[in-house]
């Protein structure tokens, strides 16, 4: 469909992505800012891993080339008494974050006449879209920004960066040196093993499950080696992205005791925290603040540019690290269901 500059196709889940890859992969690399979240590989084993359903991408054009994508996924919300049919950002336990992809080169008309097209096509029926997980340093913060549209803040995520190191707590680096040395003279050495070739990535991903489920996530059955379309994602993802040299598992050891571990993707210079795990046992000794401590001030050392934990976890606010908001936008088509709605939520407010 088209309306005004742009034209939209729509194609659905593992089959339409292949048949979009080149293109998406264009958009990506044409991209100054890198962001794992947009990448094409990780949608794919998104869809082929971890998706009981099939997502949407809008794929939107312009002058017959593709310049921008956006994945959605097609659900029914039940929002008091009624239940609405909505698009919203594609739902999994592996996505926290989630952006439009573009190469920021976007006509900032994209986003109304994107509304305008979904609010006229007969492909899909929609009350609400509904999207979160919105970086507000993003494509998309920025296109629905400049459409004079409004986001709502729902949280951060948390970064430190080599500019920025200097704010990092020193009451946490200082608890971190102290647990260091006890841990050194109770169990030996402590050090970190880095594994990063998909042989070492392979044994080391077998000990961070091993790690993260020895306290209450194994108790709780909320563990990775519980969910095995989880698990099996995150095989994946270090297969695709430790061929590609830019995953990398730490393993923090006292003396011979493996005692924590991160899972990351190195993005460019940034190193991107997917999944941190400790060993329950060693709790008193702290060795995921000394793993944390280790890892964030390798932005002092030139390692890394900036470090991000991706999530907002309650322990993170200890290191005194940088924000990025985190937003939502939400969007009413003009169906009878969703007037319904925002009658009834204006009478009652039942949100």
């Amino acid at each position: 469909m088209t309306t005004g500059n742009f034209s939209f196709q729509y194609v659905w889940g593992a089959e339409g992505l292949l048949t979009i890859r080149e293109a998406w992969e264009h958009l990506t690399d044409a991209n100054p800012v890198r962001r794992f979240f947009t990448d094409w590989a990780w949608y794919y084993l998104l869809e082929t891993q971890l998706n009981e359903r099939p997502f949407l991408y809008i794929v939107c054009s312009q002058q017959n080339q593709i310049r921008a994508i956006l994945p959605l996924e097609q659900t029914q919300q039940k929002r008091g008494p009624i239940e609405l049919k909505a698009l919203r950002t594609p739902k999994s336990a592996a996505l926290n974050l989630y952006d439009i992809v573009t190469d920021t080169a976007t006509d900032p008309s994209l986003i109304n006449e994107l509304l305008h097209s979904l609010s006229l096509s007969a492909k899909v029926s929609w009350d609400l879209l509904d999207l979160e997980l919105i970086p507000a340093s993003g494509d998309l913060a920025s296109l629905i920004g400049n459409a004079g549209l409004t986001l709502d803040r729902m949280g951060a995520s948390y970064y430190a960066e080599s500019q920025s190191i200097h704010t990092l707590s020193k009451k946490q680096l200082r608890n971190a040196e102290r647990l260091k040395r006890k841990a050194t003279e109770d169990f030996g050495p402590v050090r970190i093993e880095q594994a990063t070739t998909p042989a070492e990535l392979d044994q080391a991903y077998n000990l961070l499950l091993d790690l993260e489920s020895s306290g209450w996530k194994g108790e709780r059955g909320t563990a990775i080696i519980h969910d095995v379309s989880l698990n099996n994602f995150y095989r994946a993802l270090l297969s695709e992205y430790g061929t590609a040299n830019t995953a990398a598992i730490h393993i923090l050891y006292f003396g011979t005791h493996p005692v924590a571990g991160e899972l990351m993707l190195r993005i460019e210079n940034s190193l991107q925290i997917l999944k941190i795990g400790f060993d329950d046992t060693f709790r008193a000794y702290g060795p995921g603040t000394i793993l944390m401590s280790e890892t964030l001030q390798s932005c002092a050392t030139g390692e890394a540019e900036n470090v991000h934990l991706v999530t907002a976890p309650s322990w993170a606010e200890r290191w005194h690290l940088q924000e990025d908001p985190v937003m939502t936008f939400h969007n009413y088509n003009k169906t009878t269901r969703s007037l319904l709605f925002r009658a009834a939520k204006r009478a009652a407010k039942i949100i």
